[in-house]
């Protein structure tokens, strides 16, 4: 009755398998040059200056900031309750 339908090109059957192709060799591409960069003396100086700067603001928040948060959990209990009254007015 109707014809059949014209056949497909293959490009659409081929263009998922460019695509993928194209991201794995940006992935494998970005892999090399992490591997260099990381082997390299520089970058691993900078690791341990930002692992350094990490260590010392952890210290400082065992130090001092969690002390702080102990020491203040009275008054937010507080704030917390007063809020609560205020709203079971309305």
């Amino acid at each position: 009755m109707y014809p059949d339908p014209p056949e497909q090109p293959p490009r659409p059957s081929i263009l998922p398998v460019i695509l993928a192709l194209v991201t794995l060799g940006g992935i494998a591409l970005l892999v090399v040059m992490l591997f260099m960069v990381i082997f390299s003396p520089v970058f691993r100086f900078l690791l341990v200056c930002v692992l350094a700067a990490f260590g010392m603001a952890m210290l400082h928040y065992l130090l001092w900031g969690a002390s702080l948060n102990r020491q203040t959990e009275g008054e937010r209990e507080e704030e917390r309750l007063k809020r609560e009254m205020e709203e079971e007015k309305w």
